[in-house]
């Protein structure tokens, strides 16, 4: 378990899948409009289909409007389809563009990786190492499947694709305030699982975001 060490990142006050493609064309960044009273903030996100970006679900615990970039500067119309507090995984839909994007693959523990990142909203990826996975739970509650990596990770990364070898084992969620080069992802096999949830229709609930937002629609 680890208890309070985990620091929420995302607030700061051709067509295709397959490593062959740039991971650059996958990655994204997500500006968030908060619900009155709360605090904008910015997160990434990584293309996992032809119209659906993962990332990391607390960003978006508070939002009315999502507005995404990609690498090129890009602005695409965006909605968030699936969120969940718990495994910290949320799905974003494009809704009028398409993006090339990457599969998703298995975590191995070992693994050189990459973050798809973005410094000063430029495409800057990270390397880092797969430490181990492990189940993790903040203060014995929300449990997930999670990835240990040593890796450099800073305010609005959360989120931000793990990529091996060209596929997704991963979205980054927090970093250790003790040591800058430790940090958590969530693992792909959450993603798959909302994949899955989503495919089978689930939507998202209303009471997740604010009255008659207009993210607020079902898929």
């Amino acid at each position: 378990m680890i208890k309070r060490l985990i620091v929420g990142l995302a607030f700061v006050g051709s067509t295709g899948c397959g490593a062959s493609i740039d991971i650059s064309a996958a990655a994204f960044t997500v500006s968030i409009e908060a619900c009155d009273g709360g605090v904008d903030g910015f997160a990434t996100a990584i293309a996992v289909g032809p119209t659906t970006l993962a990332s990391a679900g607390h960003p978006f615990e508070s939002f009315q409007n999502i507005t995404v970039t990609d690498a090129d500067g890009t602005e695409h119309d965006a909605t968030v389809i699936y969120l969940d507090l718990d495994t910290d995984i949320s799905l974003l839909g494009l809704t009028e563009s398409k993006t090339s994007f990457l599969p998703i693959g298995e975590p191995e523990t070992g693994a050189l990786v990459e973050l798809a990142t973005f410094r000063a909203e430029q495409f800057r990826p990270r390397n880092g190492t797969l430490i181990r996975k492990l189940d993790i739970s903040i203060d014995g509650e929300g449990g997930r499947r999670g990835l240990d990596l040593r890796a450099g990770i800073e305010p609005g990364d959360s989120g931000a694709g793990v990529i091996d070898d060209g596929s997704v084992v991963g979205v980054v969620f927090g970093a250790d305030p003790l040591d800058p080069n430790h940090g958590w992802a969530v693992s792909s096999e959450e993603i798959a699982d909302a994949l899955a949830l989503v495919a089978e229709g689930r939507t998202l609930d209303p009471e997740q975001t604010c009255t008659d937002s207009p993210d607020a629609k079902d898929i």
